[in-house]
């Protein structure tokens, strides 16, 4: 079994590796983006791209999971090849957070996009963590 703490607050990250079990952290850009403006709001001047790196640097070299906004395979495969390029020299660790399922309802096209993206991205050696494995059913 692996423990991955899903979270981008710097202080639970290093309270989590205090413990001794974790071996990891998955995060999304929601959670970035509040664990920033909880910062600025307290006064201190910080990017989201020099927060990234501050977490990635806090893991200890544990992998890191970054994810992907876009929502077609294009898309996620361009943007996390950017963020890998630019964040991984930081610390080595980091995986790139694909949602499998990025429709918004079952009619959709764009149901299994992750898939296609995992594929080329895997083929590319970028290493890969599966989210929002998801099934829509029809309530009867």
């Amino acid at each position: 079994m692996k423990i991955f703490l899903d979270t981008a607050e710097i202080e639970e990250i290093k309270l989590a590796y205090s413990y001794g079990i974790l071996d990891g952290i998955t995060t999304n850009p929601s959670l970035i983006r509040k664990a920033v403006e909880k910062r600025v709001a307290t006064g201190q001047k910080i990017d989201l791209k020099n927060y990234v790196k501050e977490i990635l640097r806090t893991a200890r070299g544990t992998p890191v999971s970054l994810e992907v906004t876009e929502t077609t395979a294009k898309g996620m495969i361009e943007q996390a090849k950017k963020l890998y390029k630019i964040f991984n020299p930081v610390a080595k660790n980091v995986v790139i957070k694909i949602p499998i399922n990025t429709a918004f309802s079952e009619h959709e096209e764009k149901q299994m996009e992750g898939i296609l993206a995992i594929k080329k991205l895997s083929k590319a050696r970028i290493p890969v963590n599966c989210t929002l494995i998801l099934h829509q059913s029809k309530h009867y």
